[in-house]
C-alpha cells in the first residue's frame, strides 16, 4: 500500500451538496478519559468475541458468489503533537479463497470534507471524477453522498483494456486503507465491493444514527462505522483542535461527492 501514499496528478474534487442543519452523532473514544483511541469491528456474522454483525449483502447489486463472512475493523488514533487523526480500516474476506476480492471501499464523510482534508500519508485512490451509482443517479458513490472512495484492490496492480487497477500488492484477502485528516470520528455509512462477485454495506445504510454517541462496542451503533466529521477536533472528548499543517497537501486522488443525504454540520 505504501506505493499509493503519494500525491496523484489532477485536482481536488469539491463537494457539490447543500449543507443541512442538524447534529452528527460522535464516536466516543475507547477510554473517554484519554480520548485518543477509537476502535471497532463489524462483520457479516456474529464473531467469536461477541461483536455483533453490522454488515449485510447488497442484494440489489450484481454478483452471485456471496462470502461466508467479511470483517471490517477500524483503528483511529490522534497525535499528541499534530492533533491529526489517523484512520485505518482493515477488511478481511472469509474464507480467503472465496471468489472475488475487494476492488474498492467507500465511506461517508461530511459535506464540508474535501480533498484538502485527506492529508499527506493517506492512501490515494485512482478516481478523481464524479462517480455515478449502479442506476446512473448522478452525484453519489455507491449510494453514499458526501463519500470518499478508495479505488485500491486487494491484489496486484493490473492493466486491462487501457485502464489501470491499482492494488496493494498482496492477494491475501486482507487490505488496509489509511486516511490522515483533521476531522474527528462520527458514525457513518460504508460500502465494500468486488468487481463481479459481491457487494456489502452497513446494516443502517442510508439511515441516521441517533443519541449522544457511543464507543465501537455500543450496540446502538452496530449499524455504522467511525467516519470523518464536519468540524475539526469536536470528537475525542473535545479537548483537541487539530492543526491541519498539511492541508495544502491534501490528496488529489479522492472522489468526494455530495448529493444524497445532505448530512449536517455540527452546530
Amino acid at each position: 500500500m505504501n506505493a499509493f501514499k503519494l500525491l496523484m496528478a489532477g485536482g481536488v474534487v469539491a463537494l457539490a451538496g447543500q449543507v443541512a442543519s442538524a447534529t452528527f452523532v460522535e464516536v466516543i473514544p475507547d477510554d473517554p478519559n484519554v480520548g485518543s483511541l477509537w476502535t471497532g469491528k463489524r462483520s457479516l456474522m456474529l464473531s467469536d468475541d461477541g461483536i455483533a454483525d453490522g454488515i449485510e449483502q447488497d442484494l440489489a447489486a450484481p454478483g452471485t458468489n456471496p462470502l461466508t463472512n467479511i470483517i471490517l475493523e477500524w483503528k483511529i488514533t490522534q497525535s499528541d503533537i499534530t492533533n491529526l487523526y489517523t484512520y485505518e480500516y482493515t477488511i478481511t474476506k472469509d474464507p480467503l479463497n472465496a471468489k472475488g476480492s475487494v476492488s474498492h471501499f467507500t465511506i461517508e464523510v461530511s459535506p464540508t470534507f474535501t480533498g484538502a482534508n485527506a492529508l499527506e500519508g493517506s492512501d490515494s485512490p485512482h478516481t478523481v471524477s464524479t462517480v455515478t451509482t449502479r442506476n446512473n443517479a448522478p452525484g453519489n458513490i455507491d449510494g453514499i453522498v458526501n463519500a470518499l472512495k478508495w479505488d485500491i484492490q486487494d491484489g496486484p496492480t493490473e492493466e486491462k483494456d487501457g485502464k489501470t487497477s491499482y492494488g496493494d500488492g498482496n492477494a491475501d484477502g486482507v487490505i488496509t486503507y489509511t486516511l490522515i485528516t483533521d476531522r474527528a470520528p462520527v458514525w457513518g455509512d460504508f460500502y465494500i465491493k468486488d468487481g463481479n462477485h459481491w457487494s456489502y454495506k452497513n446494516l443502517g445504510f442510508a439511515t441516521e444514527p441517533t443519541g449522544n454517541g457511543g464507543t465501537g462496542l455500543d450496540s446502538n451503533y452496530f449499524g455504522w462505522i467511525a467516519t470523518p466529521d464536519s468540524t475539526p477536533g469536536e470528537s475525542g472528548g473535545g479537548n483537541h483542535l487539530p492543526t491541519p499543517i498539511a492541508a495544502g497537501m491534501g490528496l488529489i486522488g479522492f472522489g468526494i461527492i455530495g448529493l444524497r443525504r445532505q448530512r449536517p454540520v455540527r452546530a
